[in-house]
């Protein structure tokens, strides 16, 4: 009877300790994001521009104008036997030009990834848009977390 006391006490304490998670959804602060110019690879910057959409808001008081260039690298790391690449880096690398109450901010992301060639073209081509995608996201994450540092 004292072990079930016991445990209803413990499962009692430990269930309302206040508990959430660093980076959920509901702590992020949304931004009035205007976008004013892309340069660099395309799809890249289509793909932050759909990211930074979700965390636009109109009536924020923080107001960011960004200008987003974009470099995106493909490079041969490995070669096999008859010449052929084997093996791919893909890195991609985003300069954000921030102005913030009429003070501009300089903010450099990249990521790499490497990648083996697949035999078959089209799976390799949908491998690769995958991980632009993944770029494009992680690079968004790492964006809002310095726009929270930013005053």
């Amino acid at each position: 009877m004292k072990k079930i006391i016991i445990s209803i006490i413990l499962l009692c304490l430990t269930a309302s300790c206040g508990y959430t998670p660093m980076y959920s959804k509901s702590q992020i602060q949304k931004f009035n994001i205007e976008i004013i110019d892309f340069e660099g690879d395309r799809e890249i910057n289509n793909l932050i521009r759909s990211e930074l959409k979700r965390y636009n808001d109109e009536v924020s008081t923080k107001q960011f104008k960004i200008i987003i260039n974009t470099k995106y690298e493909k490079l041969i790391t490995a070669k096999d036997s008859t010449g052929a690449a084997s093996t791919y880096e893909l890195s991609t690398t985003v300069k954000f030009d921030i102005q913030l109450n009429n003070k501009n901010n300089i903010i450099f992301l990249s990521e790499t990834f490497n990648m083996d060639k697949d035999n078959n073209i089209l799976d390799q081509k949908n491998h690769e848009k995958t991980i632009k995608k993944t770029f494009a996201s992680t690079i968004v994450k790492k964006l809002l977390l310095r726009l929270h540092q930013l005053n």
